[in-house]
């Protein structure tokens, strides 16, 4: 319960609280043309102070932190009959400073030296809040679990969007997500929340393994189309492997197939060459052949004689030495023939017998050749196959997942079957915390509606918690935060009375749009079961918002008003700061 606030600066007025209605009121302004305002008194901004006495993060609070630097807020509560004040700095935020009992609170160890344990992190301090005002010890695996911050959003509701219709009752705040909603109202109504947070976490993990599974058959294939790829694979990569293992590298691979090459080029050189000196051999043997006839057919005398002419001593000596001159070159250039025919006849043999050295060395590097591989050969052939082999374990590590992915699947199926049916089981046994809250919510209900609306707690078939409110009502005006203040009423004395969380801040949208009537019978309803069940109801309200002529005779609303504030003049606002 809180007992006070107060600041380090003068200008902070200390506020007292108590028992029951709390009430901050801010007077309204006249303004031109008849219109009001109640805007940037501090009403909100009380309840972010002590919201972040309580360990909220400055950042998300909006405080004017510049402005306030340096000032140290201090929230005096009462904690298991224990009294402590607990100061934190704006500016330096990451600690709170506690005095008071600490042994009676529970926050000391045994043995533990009280000196040393007034300086806390706020984490430390939040989980502290979590054990002492709901129980809980935070060592809960699943998520989402319930924190002392999660919680405390439906106990200290100071923004417009923890009221609004969309949100409703069981969402205090537009980040919580259905499984929130669902594991904390749960745990606030005496639920198995464990169960319930563990049928979420179960459902959650079902659904990314599935989408996991979903994006490797997307961009792999089916199960059955990556088995297929892989029988494919493993042909492939036994007959590479059998083909290197039978590859003979010769060292000198590349040079001899270079001296293969050198080896029929120069064959073909020589091929050329032997058919020049055949050719230059037929023409030397045909021209001896030609010469000799033509010396023959050079017979002067025989042609006279022939002709019957009958030729002097003179020109027969000069003929017959014409003749002889004649027979002399013949023999000269047979000779000369024949010795060029015997030479082409040679380098013709050379040649030929050259050939046959080419034919048989180009032989045994071909041989050779055929039998081994090259360096570079073998290596390209062993990159294939491991190329193949960085394949085919791509395509098994695709499987494998796959395969795994079922079996996961299957086995959190099962569990959350599981976990389903111990729900259905456990719903008996937890339905008698639900019917208290139940009929403590239909008796907030009936005292401002005059009739019981409904909590509904649903465990649906598949073993989900669902959460309604029901007042037949739903006309009225500002039906749904009233939704709001019943649930809450109804949560703050269930905690109460375990001797537990027993205070609820409310900024003053809960009564925006509300019937008069309907927030008179709500302030009397809050003073009274605060009063009577030791709970606070702590509440923001605007003056012109005030029912004043619906509030039963002997309730006296002025005597709940624990703070005035105006917009009149700075003196009038919280912080006596203009920002």
């Amino acid at each position: 319960m809180l007992v006070s606030l107060s600041c380090s600066d003068s200008r902070f007025a200390p506020i007292y609280f108590s028992p029951g209605l709390n009430v901050v009121l801010s007077e309204r302004t006249e303004l031109e043309a008849g219109k009001k305002t109640v805007n940037g008194t501090g009403k909100t901004t009380l309840l972010k102070i002590i919201d972040f006495c309580l360990g909220a993060e400055l950042g998300r609070l909006e405080l004017p932190a510049e402005l306030l630097a340096g000032w140290v807020f201090s929230l005096v509560m009462e904690i298991r009959g224990a009294r402590l004040k607990v100061s934190r700095t704006i500016g330096d935020s990451d600690y709170v400073q506690l005095e008071g009992d600490l042994e009676g609170s529970g926050l000391l160890q045994d043995g533990g030296d009280a000196s040393a344990e007034r300086c806390l992190k706020v984490k430390e301090w939040c989980d502290f809040l979590g054990q002492a005002l709901f129980g809980y010890d935070g060592k809960a695996k699943d998520n989402p679990k319930p924190t002392w911050r999660s919680l405390s959003r439906f106990f200290v509701r100071r923004s417009d969007d923890a009221f609004s219709e969309k949100n409703g009752a069981f969402r205090p705040l537009s980040e919580f997500k259905t499984a929130h909603i669902e594991v904390f109202n749960s745990y606030l109504l005496g639920l198995n929340w464990m169960l319930t947070a563990r049928r979420r976490c179960l459902q959650d993990e079902i659904k990314h393994i599935k989408e996991r599974r979903k994006r490797i058959q997307e961009d792999w294939g089916s199960e059955g189309k990556l088995k297929a790829d892989l029988a494919v694979f493993k042909n492939k990569i036994a007959s590479e492997s059998e083909a290197l293992a039978n590859f003979k590298v010769h060292p000198q691979y590349a040079r001899l197939e270079k001296d293969a090459d050198d080896y029929t080029l120069r064959l073909h050189q020589n091929e050329n060459r032997i058919l020049f000196l055949q050719r230059k051999l037929d023409n030397c043997r045909k021209s001896i052949s030609q010469e000799l006839a033509e010396a023959d057919r050079l017979d002067v005398e025989r042609m006279y004689k022939e002709a019957r002419i009958v030729l002097p001593d003179t020109v027969s000596r000069s003929i017959a030495d014409a003749r002889a001159f004649a027979d002399g070159v013949v023999r000269y250039r047979s000779d000369f023939l024949k010795g060029e025919v015997a030479e082409i006849e040679r380098e013709l043999a050379r040649c030929n017998q050259e050939n046959q050295e080419l034919r048989d060395k180009r032989a045994e590097l071909v041989a050779v050749l055929k039998t081994h591989g090259a360096l570079e050969e073998y290596a390209k052939l062993g990159e294939q196959l491991t190329a193949l082999q960085q394949r085919q374990s791509e395509l098994h590590s695709r499987v494998t997942e796959l395969e795994k992915a079922a079996g996961e699947i299957r086995a959190k199926e099962a569990e959350s079957a599981e976990v389903k049916e111990r729900l259905l089981a456990d719903e008996r046994s937890s339905r008698e915390s639900v019917d208290v809250a139940v009929q403590l919510f239909n008796r907030a209900t009936e005292v401002l509606y005059e009739q019981q609306g409904r909590l509904l707690v649903n465990l649906e078939d598949d073993g989900r918690y669902t959460f309604d409110i029901d007042i037949e009502r739903d006309g009225s005006g500002g039906i749904g935060k009233m939704k709001v203040f019943c649930y809450d009423i109804t949560n703050v004395e269930c905690w109460a009375e375990r001797g537990m969380m027993d205070f609820v801040l409310h900024d003053s949208a809960v009564f925006e749009g509300v019937d008069d009537r309907q927030i008179a019978h709500a302030l009397e309803y809050a003073a009274q079961r605060g009063e009577d069940k030791n709970f606070q109801y702590i509440c923001c309200i605007n003056e012109n918002s005030v029912p004043r002529q619906d509030f039963r005779e002997d309730f006296n609303f002025e005597s709940h008003v624990r703070l005035k504030l105006s917009d009149r003049s700075v003196e009038g606002r919280l912080l006596k700061l203009s920002f």
